[in-house]
């Protein structure tokens, strides 16, 4: 009797967690959209979620995986609070794409761009951090970035 109660008390844990999960895409999935709707109207998600709005288009070289690619970019949260700034710095990060160093949404929307390029991406938590609690920025947390592409190195 002892083992039925256990596994139905594991059960029962699989399901809130299952549950609380729901809910909290749920939760993203409508501040996302009020987000877009204040800020994008129209704006259209790719396939997985990621809203990439091009800003400025160019003819520079294209960002491919394995380019050295130099990115200007400020991160804030949905509300419009900056947690990070590479402007502030005054130092852009360089980072190689497709090495995954940077977070999926970010990989994915450079990989769209152009030096040259401006672009804001809207990025839901499971592209960025997802659960983890990362610095000013609390877990399942859907962020905002404007980001520059100062350079691409072939």
């Amino acid at each position: 009797m002892k083992k039925i109660d256990y596994i139905i008390i594991v059960a029962l844990a699989f399901l809130h967690i299952s549950c609380d999960n729901q809910v909290t895409q749920q939760n993203e999935d409508q501040q996302i959209n009020q987000y877009i709707e204040a800020h994008h109207p129209g704006a259209e998600a790719e396939m997985n979620g990621l809203y990439i709005i091009h800003q400025t288009v160019t003819q520079g070289i294209a960002a491919m995986p394995g380019n050295r690619v130099i990115v200007d970019y400020e991160g804030r949260f949905l509300d419009g609070r900056v947690f990070d700034s590479s402007y502030d710095r005054q130092q852009p990060i360089a980072f190689v794409l497709g090495s995954g160093k940077v977070i999926a949404g970010w990989e994915q929307g450079i990989a769209t761009m152009r030096e040259g390029e401006k672009a804001e991406f809207i990025i839901p938590s499971f592209l960025a951090y997802g659960d983890r609690r990362v610095g000013p920025i609390a877990p399942n947390t859907p962020l905002v970035f404007s980001v520059t592409l100062v350079k691409v190195e072939p």
